[in-house]
């Protein structure tokens, strides 16, 4: 990469971070490009090199979370000894899947364009494509061996990840606003009961009990 490669990358980097804390702190629907410019240390014409507009910015803002939430879903764990059973591979796969997606870090900034998805259809479409991303990765992490998925009709495997999904935003958003509760705790719980609920549906899908699913080395 050249250096002048590296230096258009850099200060793209610092007006998404500017972006970030102005989200913070005035929400995504009080973002105005001149005020972010100022925040940047760079001037609004400028801006215009880096992103075409306003939406073309707050693209880059949530493809930037979800490459960061990817990435660490995607981070190797330590390996189980031999011999460990589908339920404790699987559960280690949810663990870091979980722990990626309950990470304080964007979830503020993403609450915030969620906010504004409500009213604003180009913001909804971004984040429907993003969402498209997230449930494929979902599918990955859990997936042990294709045959699980393939049999599974299109529609079934979306609708499930998509549930699957909403129980991990309603715990995000809670972990959010209630200091109170205990993360580890909430995280621990959920991987349990994410664990117990797929190898019910994978039992229920090959029909058989999901003590044999769960048993299987």
């Amino acid at each position: 990469m050249s250096k002048q490669t590296d230096t258009y990358m850099q200060r793209r980097r610092e007006i998404l971070e500017a972006a970030e804390r102005c989200v913070l702190r005035d929400g995504l629907r009080k973002l105005r490009l001149r005020d972010l410019a100022k925040e940047s240390g760079q001037s609004l014409g400028n801006f215009y090199n880096y992103f075409e507009n306003k939406q073309a910015l707050i693209e880059a803002l949530v493809e930037k979370e979800v490459d960061w939430f990817i990435r660490s879903a995607t981070l190797p764990s330590e390996p189980l000894p031999a011999g460990a059973t589908y339920r404790e591979r699987l559960r280690r796969r949810l663990e870091t899947f979980v722990s990626a997606y309950l990470s304080p870090d964007g979830v503020k900034t993403m609450l915030s364009i969620a906010s504004e998805a409500l009213v604003d259809p180009k913001v909804r479409a971004i984040l429907k494509a993003a969402n498209k991303r997230v449930c494929e990765r979902m599918v990955a992490n859990i997936s042990e061996d294709r045959e699980v998925i393939e049999r599974l009709p299109p529609e079934v495997l979306e609708v499930r990840m998509q549930l699957t999904r909403s129980m991990l935003e309603s715990v995000r958003v809670m972990l959010v606003f209630d200091d109170d509760l205990d993360p580890v705790l909430i995280r621990n719980t959920l991987v349990d009961r994410l664990t117990d609920m797929f190898i019910d549906e994978i039992a229920r899908d090959h029909g058989v009990s999901p003590e044999e699913i769960a048993r299987r080395v």
